[in-house]
């Protein structure tokens, strides 16, 4: 992961400093995630931004680069870029994400915002990390990382909306290991966050079927329908 200078009064306010100082703390052992910084600003006009940040991040030969920009003023307009430079078929993010967390200068002033977004960019990260362990066949690791990702969320996220689907990721891993009890609770909880969320109800109705309860398992498959027939 690739990180800009944030365009903003980063000497009093330090987003992107508690960002990194987070994401430093919690992988700076791990071999296979990689942070880096670069002081260069990027700004969003039409010869800079989106292009100006792939183009980073490939030079870097990064997967994905994270720029942002704000105000002291007492609606901060907090805006963070997410550049996905690996190709979307890769990870579970769209090629580019826009985010605008409602936030005040109090809350900056009191470090709260930047606290939990430093959280909640390391949850991001661990992840798409656990999905990428998921696709190779490493299911205890990518238990692990998503584990790390639920822990680092708080109830209620400023950033990254993608609770559902954590819980989902971590119940097809647990599916993949037959260990169907435990698939079960965790698309409880995605289908809890989000109803309408198909593919849970779905892959539920799979674990249940592999436990013999063949009446739940057909509710499941039925209710998959009416949302997308």
């Amino acid at each position: 992961m690739l990180i800009a200078k944030f365009d903003g009064p980063e000497e009093a306010y330090g987003v992107r400093n508690e960002i990194l100082e987070k994401l430093n703390q919690d992988f700076a052992n791990d071999n296979d995630i990689e942070i880096e910084s670069v002081n260069e600003i990027i700004t969003p006009n039409s010869e800079s931004g989106s292009p100006r940040a792939i183009e980073l991040g490939k030079s870097f030969h990064a997967d994905i680069v994270l720029w942002a920009w704000y105000r002291p003023t007492e609606n901060p307009n907090i805006t963070i870029h997410i550049e996905n430079i690996t190709p979307h078929e890769t990870l579970p993010l769209e090629e580019s994400v826009l985010l605008k967390p409602v936030s005040t200068l109090a809350e900056l002033e009191s470090f709260t915002f930047q606290q939990q977004a430093g959280q909640e960019t390391s949850a991001l990260i661990s992840f798409l990390a656990g999905f990428l362990e998921l696709q190779s066949g490493h299911y205890n690791a990518a238990i692990e990382r998503f584990d790390d990702a639920l822990h680092n969320l708080t109830a209620s996220p400023h950033l990254v909306e993608n609770r559902a689907d954590i819980y989902f990721y971590r119940a097809a891993t647990h599916l993949s290991i037959h260990n169907h009890q435990q698939a079960i609770r965790d698309f409880d909880e995605a289908i809890q966050i989000n109803p309408q969320f198909m593919e849970a109800y779905l892959n539920r109705g799979v674990a249940f079927s592999a436990l013999g309860e063949h009446q739940s398992a057909l509710q499941d498959f039925e209710q998959a329908v009416q949302i997308d027939p």
